[in-house]
């Protein structure tokens, strides 16, 4: 038995080719959408350059201090102490630039020692002053320590408080004045 596949309704057969029942005769083809390629290549970007800003943002010195910061619970009242710069030998002389920041302590002026050590602690050149930190802005000195032989370390303390500061001078002790040193 052999079907026909040809409709007997005419009706249905006009509607089939003129492009279905939903009025296909007329339609106009799908405009292209060029924005949306716009869109996805400006999303693209912006997430590749966010990706890149969280991979550099850690090497900045600031943004490292603020996520420091934004990690480590910091208590409300506290002293700074800190080497401003690295200390440097110039000639025979030692200078080591520090500063003191007061973290609403209430201290006003504070007592500071620095001093120039051989590898087995005796102090070969020292220096004692006051610095007064003003409204959480650090006070800072450039201290000028005769250069001694044997000297290996640099020791800053605030006597009466915890704080302190060690500089470890590169090699086992001072053998010219052209030497650098390092934190340790």
């Amino acid at each position: 038995m052999t079907s026909s596949l040809k409709d007997s309704d005419p009706v249905r057969q006009r509607t089939r080719q003129a492009g279905g029942a939903r009025g296909g005769v007329g339609r106009r083809p799908e405009p292209s959408r060029p924005w949306r390629e716009v869109v996805a290549v400006a999303t693209a970007v912006v997430a590749l350059a966010a990706g890149l800003g969280a991979l550099a943002a850690p090497t900045v010195p600031s943004v490292r201090t603020e996520f420091l910061q934004s990690f480590t619970q910091l208590p409300p009242v506290y002293t700074e102490l800190y080497f401003t710069q690295t200390p440097t030998i110039d000639g025979t002389t030692v200078s080591v630039p520090i500063s003191v920041v007061d973290h609403d302590t209430g201290t006003k002026l504070y007592r500071v020692r620095v001093t120039l050590e051989s590898d087995k602690g005796t102090v070969l050149a020292s220096s004692a002053f006051t610095l007064a930190p003003h409204d959480a802005a650090a006070g800072r000195k450039v201290v000028h320590l005769p250069l001694r032989t044997g000297a290996t370390q640099i020791r800053v303390t605030l006597p009466g408080h915890p704080q302190t500061l060690h500089y470890r001078i590169a090699g086992t002790s001072i053998p010219s004045t052209g030497s650098t040193g390092s934190t340790g």
